[in-house]
């Protein structure tokens, strides 16, 4: 972290979000401590175990700029994935994913800004994908963090993670790994769809903040104008998953129907040399049971 006369002052959008929950407790642990401030919608979900390590949490970017006209460092983690191409829908996706980082981008001008992407803006791939691979079709999600990265580009020191599917305890149950763990700790039935044979490409949460809170610890010469892909050492079967879920639990596994969902094939390792350590896949499922 770079060292200042004033105290270093770091801003978490959705701040109440699963990834900004261990982001924050990440940055807390840092010596010496940065004032940490929090951007979140208004909301009615439970707060998360970490919340009250932010030193204060803002629902309106105006009241946050009043009170704090400018932060050091912003990990943009907020963004909405539409659940339909309802308008309402498409609105909170333009809101969460497009404008709101055009408000942070005006507001904090001369902040570093590091921002959660997503494999997503690279769409449909057939083959290993790197940080250079060109966009193909990508879904509104995608085509709305590409907008975001353009946005992100126009600030004066960027830094933009593209991540693979984010793995970790307590990680809300709509994908697949912490689905299949449910079945399997609630019924003793791990249930697929098809073969198993889609594969996937995972990162855990924890590599995720650490990650983040190490590009911040860069000189800028090192960090700015930084594209990265943020994810697993390779990609993995979903019948793997199973089975590795299976041993962990003494549950069976069922195979039915068809799977004709398409497979993330595999990404070129981008990190930064200085950055060693990932979680195995083995490491993670055992930290989410």
């Amino acid at each position: 972290m770079p060292k200042s006369s004033k105290q270093f002052t770091v801003l978490i959008t959705g701040a109440n979000g699963y990834t900004a929950n261990h982001m924050v407790r990440c940055i807390d642990a840092i010596s010496p401590r940065p004032v940490i401030l929090g951007l979140q919608r208004i909301s009615t979900s439970k707060p998360r175990s970490n919340i009250y390590l932010f030193d204060q949490v803002y629902n309106r970017i105006d009241d946050l700029k009043s009170d704090h006209p400018s932060v050091d460092v912003v990990f943009h983690l907020a963004a909405y994935i539409p659940k339909s191409q309802e308008k309402d829908d498409i609105n909170r996706l333009f809101e969460s994913n497009i404008e709101l980082t055009e408000k942070l981008i005006f507001s904090f001008q001369e902040a570093h800004f590091i921002f959660a992407s997503s494999i997503a803006v690279y769409g449909r791939q057939e083959g290993p994908v790197s940080v250079n691979s060109a966009f193909n079709s990508p879904s509104l999600y995608g085509h709305s963090k590409i907008a975001a990265e353009f946005l992100i580009q126009t600030s004066s020191h960027w830094s933009i993670i593209r991540l693979t599917s984010i793995l970790g305890r307590d990680m809300p149950k709509t994908s697949f790994v912490p689905i299949i763990q449910e079945q399997a700790q609630k019924n003793g039935v791990i249930k697929i769809v098809g073969n198993g044979e889609r594969r996937q490409n995972y990162i855990d949460v924890r590599d995720v903040v650490r990650l983040f809170a190490h590009i911040m610890s860069l000189p800028k010469e090192n960090s700015n104008k930084l594209i990265l892909i943020g994810g697993g050492v390779r990609s993995i079967k979903n019948i793997k998953i199973a089975e590795l879920t299976a041993e962990l639990t003494g549950a069976r596994i069922e195979k039915s129907g068809i799977d004709n969902s398409p497979s993330f094939v595999a990404i070129d390792m981008s990190l930064p040399k200085t950055y060693e350590h990932f979680f195995t896949i083995n490491q993670t499922l055992e930290w989410m049971q």
